[in-house]
């Protein structure tokens, strides 16, 4: 199912996130992973669908998450 704030550019972001995930797997854990493909998803749709600064904070928190194992300072990611 293509999804129009997901399917903009070249590739899908599904696309995209699966590259990551060949790409990694064998240099990072699989949560880490997710959490880098989590950001890839926020960043990937930041201003198509809702507010861009909801999706950039939640991209920061993610990434911020991967490389620390902590959420940002001041709230948590809502879904």
């Amino acid at each position: 199912m293509r999804v129009e704030h997901y399917a903009q550019g070249a590739m899908e972001t599904v696309e995209k996130q699966e590259l990551v995930e060949i790409s990694l797997e064998r240099a990072l854990s699989p949560m880490r992973i997710h959490y880098l493909l989590s950001a890839l998803k926020y960043f990937d749709r930041m201003g198509l669908k809702g507010e861009a600064e909801s999706d950039a904070y939640k991209c920061a928190d993610y990434l911020c998450r991967a490389v620390t194992g902590e959420w940002l300072e001041g709230g948590e990611v809502d879904g």
